[in-house]
């Protein structure tokens, strides 16, 4: 899959409307959808309270809060209780979330106005539609009064597309960060979010396409997020007639005194990805450690010039060692020592 910066996203969702017709209401839309059905999907989820608990929908003013107006309007439409809040200034809502929040409105649903003695009703969710992609810095104002009623509320939390206080293209958090139950992010994860800290603050991770195109979700110029999904088939199984010849040959010439782990990580890691034949040169007095801590690799003991170092007579048998290998890794836990 593939992960984007902030920029990037927007470019996609310029992309999607100029040169593929859909408009960036609809995205809107779409998004919004996407997060009401996850929202419903929890609440459903929840034994003996179907439907019961209320939602509160906490917006900012962008795009973000526009995504919080319409997932506020389809789950009222679909018969779950909700309450709206706006954590900033009515009149700097603008664009198609200004268009979403008087539809919203429009629909019978009153838009409260956030302030500091807010707070969750009991057994209740609230949806995170604060601060999008565009955020950077720390939050202010209103919006800085939400995030810290969110994280002294105690009840699950859906972000829409990121927590609001992380960075979309870093992963930090500011002082101010939702911690999420789950994040529902828009068209594609973002950089951010795949590396940690951010990792730690989405929660379970789900990912709503919000109909951007295929092609631009798969632009070859994106970050490739390389996930057990999407490794495994770099690993085919193996053959029925393989055998562990057929599978390479390393040799690792590695570790020193008090380094040998680096030695033995390095040789488990190189056998758990498919090689065939591993074998560790080392410093000849640690090559009783090495045969305890390693049963599948061989070792190979060379010559010292002190003791738990490699000394000059290593040379030859560590090139006979290099002839009859596939590939060879040098350094780990090798020491300084000349």
């Amino acid at each position: 899959m593939r992960v984007t910066t902030a920029e990037q996203m927007r470019r996609i969702d310029r992309e999607t409307a100029d040169a593929y017709r859909l408009p960036t209401l609809l995205l809107m839309e779409n998004a919004g959808s996407a997060v009401a059905n996850r929202v419903l999907q929890r609440l459903s989820a929840v034994p003996g309270r179907p439907m019961s608990g209320t939602v509160d929908v906490l917006c900012g003013h962008g795009n973000n809060g526009g995504d919080g107006f319409v997932a506020c309007r389809h789950l009222s439409a679909r018969g779950a209780p909700v309450r709206c809040f706006l954590a900033g200034e009515r009149s700097r809502v603008a664009g198609d979330s200004r268009v979403n929040l008087d539809a919203l409105e429009a629909f019978g649903i009153e838009v409260h106005p956030f302030d500091s003695g807010w707070r969750p009703p009991p057994q209740g969710m609230v949806i995170d539609a604060l601060l999008g992609t565009g955020f950077k810095g720390e939050p202010r104002d209103s919006a800085a009064d939400a995030i810290r009623g969110i994280l002294r509320s105690g009840v699950p939390v859906v972000s829409v597309d990121l927590p609001s206080g992380l960075d979309a293209d870093t992963g930090r958090p500011s002082s101010l960060c939702v911690r999420a139950t789950e994040t529902v992010t828009l068209g594609l994860p973002k950089l951010g979010m795949v590396q940690e800290p951010g990792r730690s603050h989405l929660g379970e991770l789900w990912v709503a396409p919000i109909s951007i195109p295929r092609a631009l979700r798969e632009d070859a110029r994106l970050t490739e997020w390389i996930t057990a999904a999407s490794a495994r088939p770099l690993w085919p199984a193996p053959s029925s007639t393989a055998h562990k010849a057929t599978h390479g040959r390393l040799f690792i010439l590695a570790g020193s005194t008090g380094l040998t782990g680096a030695a033995a990580l390095a040789a488990t890691g190189a056998l758990r990805s498919g090689v065939g034949l591993v074998t560790v040169g080392c410093p000849a007095d640690l090559n009783p450690i090495l045969e305890i801590k390693l049963t599948e690799a061989m070792t190979l003991p060379l010559p010292q010039a002190h003791s738990g170092t490699l000394g000059r007579a290593a040379l030859e048998p560590i090139l006979e060692a290099l002839a009859k290998s596939t590939a060879a890794v040098i350094g780990p836990g090798l020491g300084r020592c000349p």
